[in-house]
Parts: structure tokens; sequence; C-alpha cells
């Protein structure tokens, strides 16, 4: 299934052309799994955050790209034993741009990208203190102690803005 879109139009005022072909990789993933890392900066701690240091978070994750989650086995399966609520409780102040691929924020217009966790996954995750690749305990006292808590996610909206590769 081919999706038309207008990677310009869409991208707006992120546009490049590295974007656009992340957006174009992942679009031909329709149910199929991706490797996609993604990088963000984490908040510094008060006395940090003018002092020039910049942390980044990069992630790599297998996911299944462009799935309908309420027709995921999984899902299926925890709506049956209570882990999940009976129903979908909506996209919570977001809304498809793409539907099952691109959602845009309501709050900040922000374009996210969609993604599920494989079964059995497990992130890699990496810290990087301005550009040098660190061990979390080096950068754990710079850092809010939010940025470093550790949870399995089942559903990625990831910043377009923040995919590094897909493939």
């Amino acid at each position: 299934m081919k999706i038309l879109y207008d990677s310009k139009a869409l991208l707006g005022q992120n546009y490049t052309q590295s974007r656009a072909q992340i957006v174009e990789t992942l679009l031909k993933k329709h149910g199929q799994f991706a490797q996609v890392r993604y990088s963000r900066p984490l908040k510094l701690r008060k006395e940090y955050a003018d002092s020039g240091i910049e942390i980044r978070k990069a992630t790599e994750i297998n996911a299944i790209i462009g799935s309908n989650y309420d027709s995921r086995s999984s899902v299926k399966v925890s709506r049956l034993d209570g882990t999940l609520p009976p129903t979908n409780q909506g996209l919570n102040s977001k809304e498809w741009v793409i539907p099952n691929f691109i959602l845009r924020s309501k709050v900040n217009d922000e374009l996210l990208f969609r993604m599920y966790a494989s079964n059995n996954h497990i992130a890699k995750v990496s810290y990087f203190k301005n550009g040098k690749l660190v061990n979390k305990e080096e950068i754990s006292h710079y850092v809010l102690s939010s940025e470093l808590n550790e949870e399995h996610k089942t559903v990625w909206d990831v910043k377009l803005v923040n995919i590094d590769w897909a493939r």
C-alpha cells in the first residue's frame, strides 16, 4: 500500500531531505518491523541549566510500524484479562495526520510517529555528554531524575524531528 503525501507540506519548517527519506522509509513499513533510532536532549537540573553542557539520550528500538493498535493480538488479550481498559481511551490531545503512522499534537502542533514494541523487545539506550558516549552514572547528577526513569513501553509517539534513522 503506497501512502501519498506531500513531504514539504507535512514537515513544514522541519523539512529536510534526510527527514523526508526517514518518513518515506517508515511509511513503507505498513504492519512490518523497523529498526529506529531517535534521540533527544535531556532536561538538566537547575544548577547546570546554563552550563553549556548538552546531554542527549539515544534510543534504538525494533518497532512495528503502521499497525492498528486495537487489532494487535496482545491488546485484545490485555483487554480481555483486564490489564487494559475494555475500550480504547482515545489519542489524548493528538489527532491522526496519516492514520496508524503520523499524529499531530493538539497542544504544540508537533508531528509524532506512532510505533509499537515488538514482543519481548528491550530498547537499547545510550547517553551522550557534549557528543561523547558516556554511561548513565556519569550523567545522572546533571539531569532530572525523571529523565532516567526506565519504563517498558508498548507504544511510542516519537517526535519526527528526533528520529535519527530508520531501516
